[in-house]
C-alpha cells in the first residue's frame, strides 16, 4: 500500500480466547487478512475472508491458500498469528 492509499479496517469484536481478527481494504481491492492467537495454546479459527479465491500466506510467499468460501477455519499456533494478502507479494 502507498503511504497516500485510502484504507478501510474492520477489527473482530471477539475476546482474546476467541482468536482477534483484523481485516485491511486498500486500493485496486487489494486485502490483508490478519488471524491472532493470543492465548497459550494452538487454536482453531472462523476467519471471514472478504472474497474468495487464491490467498497468500505474507510471511511465506510460497504458502498460498485457496479460499473457497468466505468463512473457513484456520488453525493458528499459540501465540502466534498469521497473515494473508489477497495478492502476490513475490515480485
Amino acid at each position: 500500500f502507498t503511504p497516500d492509499a485510502s484504507l478501510q479496517w474492520q477489527v473482530s469484536t471477539s475476546n482474546w480466547g476467541n482468536g482477534r481478527f483484523l481485516t485491511l481494504k486498500g486500493p485496486d481491492n487489494k486485502h490483508v487478512v490478519v488471524i491472532g492467537n493470543f492465548t497459550n495454546n494452538a487454536g482453531t479459527y472462523s476467519t471471514t475472508f472478504p472474497e474468495t479465491g487464491e490467498w497468500y500466506n505474507y510471511m511465506n510467499i510460497t504458502d498460498t491458500l485457496n479460499v473457497n468460501a468466505q468463512t473457513i477455519n484456520i488453525s493458528v499456533p499459540e501465540n502466534n498469528f498469521k497473515m494473508y494478502t489477497s495478492f502476490s507479494t513475490a515480485n
